[in-house]
C-alpha cells in the first residue's frame, strides 16, 4: 500500500493525470501519514468495502490494476483484474509471479518509482498495453474454476492409478 501511495504522489509530479482508488480495508495511520505528506491526498480515495458488482465495476473504470503487494497466497486480484481487461503492475511476490506470468508488469514492493514507472508505461506504451490485456486475458480464461477441478482431477486420478 505504501508504494502505491508513494508512486501516485511521483506520477502526479511528473504531470501524470492519476488517481489511486484502495479498495477492501482500511488505512493505517502510517498511510494516512503518507497520503498527507505526499500531498496527493485530493487523489487517493479509499473505498473500504465494495460488493461484488461494484467490484467488477471498479475494474471496468480503471485504468490499470496496481498489486505491489509483499505476499500474496494465490493473486485472486490480479486474475480477476485481467479477466476484466485491465493490465495489472504487481510485485510477483508469493503466488503473485505464477498467477500473472508475463501478463503483468513486476516491481519490487517497496519500490516506489520502480511501481510508478511501470504503472506509467502501461497507461502511456500502447504496445505494452495491449500486450498485456491480451496476455492477461488469456491467463484468466486459463484458471477457471472449471480448470482448477479438472487439474485436481487429474491429480486424483494419476493417484488411484500410481496406487
Amino acid at each position: 500500500v505504501e508504494a502505491a501511495i508513494r508512486a501516485v504522489g511521483l506520477l502526479r509530479s511528473r504531470r501524470a493525470d492519476v488517481c489511486l482508488v484502495q479498495i477492501g480495508g482500511r488505512f493505517e495511520a502510517t498511510h494516512l501519514r503518507l497520503i498527507r505528506a505526499g500531498g496527493a491526498g485530493a487523489y487517493i480515495i479509499q473505498e473500504p468495502f465494495a460488493d461484488e458488482a461494484a467490484l467488477v465495476a471498479a475494474y471496468h473504470a480503471a485504468d490499470v490494476m496496481v498489486l505491489p503487494s509483499r505476499y500474496e497466497g494465490f493473486g485472486l486480484p490480479a486474475l480477476e483484474a485481467m479477466a476484466a481487461g485491465l493490465p495489472v503492475v504487481t510485485s510477483g511476490t508469493g503466488g503473485l509471479r505464477e498467477v500473472v506470468a508475463d501478463a503483468a508488469l513486476l516491481a519490487e514492493p517497496d519500490d516506489a518509482s520502480a511501481v510508478a514507472d511501470a504503472v506509467q508505461r502501461a497507461l502511456e506504451d500502447s504496445a505494452t498495453r495491449d500486450g498485456l490485456i491480451a496476455r492477461g486475458l488469456i491467463r484468466a480464461r486459463a484458471h477457471t474454476w472449471e480448470a482448477a477441478a479438472s487439474r485436481l482431477q487429474g491429480m486424483y486420478d494419476e493417484l488411484v492409478g500410481a496406487s
